[in-house]
């Protein structure tokens, strides 16, 4: 659907629907609540109506039942049967009995003469009463009903009166006030709003102060004055709250009513009058209340159609984004084949790369392994002289006693010539121990690691120094332990040959030239030392001997030092060099213990 339809075409419309939907919502919200507020002042009215004619129900009838008792009539028809006090006493009694305000009796010409507030200050004995349309009515030998304010006491009351007669003659009145106070402040508690006014719309009763003995209607001048000579709502003049047309209203109706809280307000009310009493009820509730059904009405309404307008713009977002997901799709697709063909060459570019890299690698290593050798080879030639000499003296040896030999033969001198030719074969197994260690020393072989004893190594490198030391008058001192590690013999015999060598070039100039060879054990690791008593190096020179080129001496190219490096490393331990104590230089050589 959110498809087909144009946006624009679309907001119109649903403008147009929102516009129709909130009339008739805030006419059914109007309705609706109005209806709420009939409901609700209808029941509080009949709250009212049967709470206050029950009460006044109850003392309907107790005028005419007391007119008729012996004692009320005895008071009239003997009256020097009981003092005044026994009377006042006796009606005191019943009026506390009863819960009524006042029962008080009068004679025929309205006078009280026996009264149950006789002990308070404002008592109505000796009071005139005939100005009340109760005494009248009675008087008249009918009952009476009255609401009016006390004439003595001020007090808002209900009056109830019946005649006392005696075979057809009036005596005099029985009157019974009482006060609704009570039921009043009960109302007011129970948040109720309501008006109890008279025949004049006069207001006696009201959950507003301000409402009490006002009048509802406007009133003539005549009227005025006629009201105010009743007496019946106290002596002041009678204001207007609400200028009505008429005391009665239809069942539900409305009124304009001002108070010190509200001025001129419109109320929705709730009327009846009761007939029995001479009284009318109106439950009272302010007319705007209407309106927040309307409002809640609106709002909600209004609220329905935001989330109606916003789940229509997550319908064409969804949409748009549909769309904008498949153009990226198809652009990705493109993406990804163009990436893949991509990838593929790149693909096949590094393992191009990673071949040639390969043969570079396997190229590097085996150069080298030729400049390895070609240290080894450099090495023996500058240790040649002394092989030379060193294998010069046992030939000149074997041709000595070659000669002697001969002529020992010559004279038959067999136990000589045995002896002899035993010290040929010692001198030659010594040649051959000499040519041995050097051919083992440059035989190129691949590395492997494997356990050997420090003085294993020690060993070989003296078998090839120490022509070299003998024939340049250098001790050389051997203090390395006997400890076991891991490497391979060789490469670490050509780290301790070059040391050796470049101390003997150190020392072509000192004065009792000696070299120390010694260990230090520490964390795992051996450290064969060697230490020379040469003039040693500056400080600045020390970072610079291992870099592949740089040398202190006048001659060689300066990777002796280099290669050592890199073969110490590669049999997992490390080289370094530092001034010696007492002069000279000491080379470390740290090698991992065999465990």
């Amino acid at each position: 659907m959110f498809e087909l339809v144009n946006r624009k075409r679309f907001k119109k419309l649903a403008l147009v629907f929102y516009l129709t939907g909130l009339v008739g919502f805030i006419v059914v919200g109007y309705l609706y609540g109005e209806q709420k507020l009939n409901q609700r002042l209808e029941v509080e009215r009949h709250l009212i109506e049967e709470t206050l004619g029950t009460t006044l129900e109850y003392y309907l009838f107790v005028p005419s039942l007391l007119s008729d008792s012996e004692e009320i009539l005895n008071v009239y028809r003997n009256p020097s049967s009981k003092t005044p006090e026994e009377i006042n006493k006796l009606l005191l009694k019943t009026n506390t009995e009863l819960g009524s305000d006042v029962i008080y009796l009068l004679d025929t010409n309205g006078v009280t003469i026996a009264s149950s507030n006789y002990l308070q200050s404002d008592s109505f004995v000796g009071g005139d009463y005939s100005f009340r349309p109760y005494f009248k009515d009675a008087i008249a030998g009918n009952t009476g009903q009255y609401l009016a304010l006390g004439a003595q006491s001020g007090k808002r009351g209900y009056f109830f009166s019946a005649p006392v007669q005696h075979n057809g003659e009036i005596l005099g009145v029985v009157t019974v006030k009482v006060l609704l106070n009570q039921i009043e402040e009960i109302w007011q508690d129970s948040g109720i709003e309501f008006l109890v006014y008279d025949a004049d719309g006069i207001v006696f009763f009201s959950s507003r102060s301000d409402w009490l003995y006002k009048s509802i209607v406007s009133h003539s001048v005549d009227e005025l004055n006629r009201l105010v000579a009743t007496r019946r709502y106290g002596s002041e003049k009678v204001q207007v709250v609400a200028n009505s047309p008429s005391i009665t209203f239809n069942e539900f109706d409305e009124i304009r009513l001002s108070s010190t809280q509200t001025h001129n307000t419109v109320w929705r009310l709730s009327y009846k009058y009761l007939d029995n009493w001479g009284l009318n009820i109106a439950t009272l509730v302010p007319a705007s209340k209407r309106y927040y059904t309307v409002f809640l009405s609106v709002l909600g309404y209004t609220l329905l159609s935001l989330l109606l307008y916003i789940f229509w713009l997550y319908q064409e977002k969804k949409l748009q984004l549909r769309h904008h997901l498949e153009d990226m799709n198809r652009q990705l697709e493109l993406k990804v084949n163009e990436l893949t063909g991509d990838l593929q060459l790149r693909n096949q570019q590094l393992q191009q790369s990673a071949l040639e890299q390969k043969y570079a690698h396997q190229a590097l290593q085996q150069a080298q392994e030729e400049l390895i050798q070609t240290a080894k080879m450099a090495m023996l030639g500058e240790f040649s002289a002394s092989l030379h000499h060193e294998l010069t003296q046992p030939l000149q040896a074997i041709k000595s006693y070659a000669n002697n030999s001969v002529r020992m033969l010559e004279l038959s001198k067999t136990e000589s010539l045995k002896n002899t030719l035993a010290e040929i074969n010692s001198v030659v197994d010594s040649m051959v121990k000499i040519v041995q260690q050097f051919r083992i020393f440059a035989r190129r072989s691949q590395p492997e690691k494997r356990p050997c004893q420090l003085q294993e190594i020690i060993s070989g490198v003296m078998s090839i120094v120490s022509p070299e030391l003998e024939s340049k008058s250098i001790r050389c001192v051997n203090r390395c332990n006997d400890r076991t590690v891991f490497c391979e013999p060789v490469l670490v015999e050509q780290v301790i040959v070059n040391l050796i060598s470049n101390a003997v070039h150190a020392l072509a100039h000192t004065d009792q030239p000696k070299v120390v060879i010694d260990s230090e054990e520490h964390e795992g690791y051996i450290a064969l030392i060697v230490c020379d008593n040469g003039p040693g190096v500056d400080e600045d020179t020390l970072p610079n001997l291992f870099e592949p080129f740089f040398t202190t001496r006048k001659t060689g190219l300066g990777l002796g030092l280099a290669i050592a490096k890199r073969i110490v490393e590669s049999q997992g331990g490390s080289i370094s060099a530092t001034k010696g104590v007492r002069g000279g230089m000491k080379f470390s050589v740290s090698l991992p213990l065999h465990e």
